[in-house]
């Protein structure tokens, strides 16, 4: 007796586009979840360095003395701190550092590479009927790689943050010690210092 044949129980053929479909969804969590933490930017607040001292004399001094006392303790304060504010070109006196910021869109790089990989992978299939699995394929490897680029470009402008507000803060220090060596210098000669 012969048993009675079924047809083979077989899933539905999707059309390959209908394959991309079903990996976009996957690309897009991925994306959401492989984004690095975003870089704080600390940057200091501005300390107005370049405010003018004023110095009143106080024993009586002539105005040929005043000038005479202002610059020999311009000199000496320039001495003992190892920088001339005079020389300094104004726009770097108690300048803020160059704006550095982290890129706005965390992520960016992954979602691109991504969906650059889940369609190279498609397009790059050895048959239409290997598309869709080749193209999970590129989106992973895709997704890794734009991960990279993003922790990448994180790292580059914390550094870069870090170097500006070292540099705003070693500026922000030898002005006021110049200012304070001025005043202790013209407070020793009978003046009075605001």
């Amino acid at each position: 007796m012969k048993l009675p044949s079924f047809p083979a129980c077989r899933p539905p053929r999707l059309p390959v586009g209908g394959r991309t479909l079903l990996v976009l969804p996957f690309a897009l969590v991925l994306a959401a979840c492989a984004t690095p933490q975003a870089v704080p930017v600390h940057r200091p607040a501005p300390v107005a360095v370049n405010q003018p001292l004023y110095f009143y004399p106080m024993r009586g001094q002539d105005e040929r003395t005043q000038q005479r006392d202002r610059y020999e303790c311009y000199r000496w304060a320039s001495d003992q701190t190892r920088s001339d504010p005079g020389m300094t070109p104004l726009r770097h006196v108690g300048a803020p550092p160059p704006a550095v910021y982290y890129d706005p869109q965390p992520g960016r790089d992954t979602a691109l590479g991504a969906a650059t990989g889940a369609i190279i992978g498609g397009m790059t299939a050895s048959s239409p009927r290997h598309a869709g699995d080749a193209a999970a394929v590129g989106l992973v490897l895709g997704a890794i790689i734009g991960a990279a680029s993003d922790h990448a470009r994180a790292e580059n402008a914390r550094q870069a943050n870090a170097q500006a507000a070292a540099a705003q803060t070693s500026s922000t220090r030898v002005h006021g010690d110049f200012r304070r060596a001025m005043a202790a210098c013209m407070s020793g000669r009978g003046y009075a210092v605001r």
